[in-house]
């Protein structure tokens, strides 16, 4: 015997099929009503009334009383003849289905396959079309096989559950660190006024590495020397890598001197393996002036690993953008570097200074106790003869 559910749908198709020529359109009214229908008097303009035939009859409505009318496709009136045709059976759910996608009504479809699944749950492809891929005899949908192999759904993506915690973590950091840049902003505004000592007290009393980032802009930004000192010390009393950062690049970008030597202070006592890196890669910088402040702060960290990159920044090549007015001769000098002669018109040449790098030299005699000036080959004989654990030749090529 038919289920109630079955009876219903049955008899749904039939209505809808026996009445589609009368049922093209749908009107919806101001007061949130809605009546199927087809309209008689489609040609009227200016708009003044509908006259609709509907299933009870014909009925004529104001225009003030509709809101909008749709009017349903070919394929939505055809669907509705189709329907009223077929069984309540996966058979025939399916072939519909397969026209559904033919005529592109998607929803239908949809509605179709999942009726097909319940009348025959082992059909493959209503299955496949929906969805589903068998797993150790189950039908399962792509989101429950991943959730079954362990996985979360999360910002759009498949994870492990490790790596949403990871990213959940890191989430809370990143908000950590943006309270701890807008507290450093808000009281770095207060000193030197009413509430200069409360400032003072709260900065001073930071001890969390994740505020590194807020006194790092500090220590950029500042205008005054006092406040940048204040900034070096909390830095480096609360240490970890991204305050290791920043003390390096004050060292290295700071204008003052005495700044620049604060911040070295202050990385004699942390962070000496990273800093030591970022200098070192900062021996190849394109400014001389970079170059000689990585060199110092080398020289104060004492790491003798670095004493191969050291020789080969002892001389460097730089170029410039020299513009001379009259077209003449420019000659280009620069301290302890060889000068450089352009010729020719009146535009901006490119020359090339080579420097004898004086704070590199005061680096390697303060690591090695050796002073070969800037023989650089004499230097690298030297270092080849040392007791090394790679016992890597170094001699140039000539």
């Amino acid at each position: 015997m038919p289920s109630l559910r079955t009876s219903l749908f049955a008899t749904t198709l039939v209505v809808l099929a026996a009445h589609q020529s009368l049922l093209a359109d749908t009107f919806f009214l101001s007061n949130g009503g809605r009546i199927e229908g087809e309209l008689l008097n489609r040609a009227e303009t200016p708009r003044k009334r509908f006259v609709v035939s509907t299933t009870g009859g014909k009925i004529t409505l104001a225009a003030s009383q509709v809101e909008h009318v749709t009017q349903k496709s070919e394929q939505e009136q055809r669907y509705e003849q189709v329907a009223a045709k077929m069984s309540d059976s996966a058979k025939d759910h399916w072939h519909l289905s397969q026209w559904c996608l033919e005529n592109q009504l998607i929803t239908k479809r949809k509605t179709h396959l999942q009726r097909v699944i319940e009348l025959d749950p082992n059909h493959q492809l209503a299955r496949r079309a929906l969805g589903f891929r068998k797993n150790d005899g189950r039908w399962l949908k792509p989101q429950e096989l991943m959730k079954e192999r362990g996985f979360v759904h999360h910002k759009g993506l498949w994870r492990t559950t490790q790596e949403v915690e990871l990213l959940q973590e890191q989430q809370r950091i990143e908000l950590v660190k943006k309270d701890y840049r807008r507290k450093v902003k808000t009281w770095s505004r207060w000193l030197g006024g009413r509430r200069h000592q409360q400032a003072l007290e709260n900065l001073r009393g930071i001890t969390d590495p994740l505020a590194a980032s807020g006194l790092a802009s500090l220590l950029r930004g500042a205008e005054d020397s006092e406040t940048k000192e204040l900034a070096i010390d909390v830095l480096g009393r609360i240490g970890g890598d991204s305050a290791v950062s920043a003390l390096v690049q004050g060292a290295l970008e700071d204008p003052s001197e005495s700044i620049r030597d604060g911040c070295l202070r202050q990385l004699q006592h942390t962070g000496t393996h990273s800093a030591s890196i970022t200098f070192v890669k900062t021996l190849q910088h394109k400014s001389n002036a970079a170059v000689n402040r990585a060199a110092m702060g080398l020289e104060r960290l004492q790491d003798e690993s670095v004493i191969l990159p050291l020789i080969r920044a002892l001389r460097t090549t730089h170029k410039f953008v020299v513009r001379r007015p009259g077209g003449g001769i420019t000659p280009v000098f620069g301290s302890g570097g060889n000068g450089g002669l352009s010729a020719g018109d009146n535009g901006p040449k490119i020359v090339k200074n080579t420097y004898d790098n004086e704070s590199v030299l005061a680096a390697l005699v303060s690591l090695t106790g050796e002073n070969f000036r800037f023989d650089v080959q004499r230097w690298i004989d030297w270092y080849n003869l040392q007791e090394t654990p790679d016992q890597v030749t170094l001699r140039r090529d000539p």
